[in-house]
């Protein structure tokens, strides 16, 4: 079934953004919980899984810069 989901590349760039914005709305909740109940482990963890979540989603907008720029040519 998964192969049949990744076969499009629409599809592909939908799973990629669900799981960068999944990523950052996990870093703001780990650096909410931060703000109330203290530092802790979970907060380091969720601040470097946001900033991957948000360096997917740069990649990803990057990349369709990229891909209208080429046909733009």
């Amino acid at each position: 079934m998964l192969e049949q989901i990744h076969a499009a590349a629409e599809d592909q760039r939908k799973t990629h953004t669900i799981v960068a914005l999944a990523l950052v709305a996990f870093a703001t909740y780990t650096l909410g919980d931060a703000a109330v109940n203290g530092v802790s482990a979970l907060t380091a963890t969720g601040a470097m899984l946001g900033t991957t979540g948000a360096a997917i989603l740069n990649w990803l907008r990057t990349r369709a810069t990229l891909k209208t720029k080429r046909f733009a040519l």
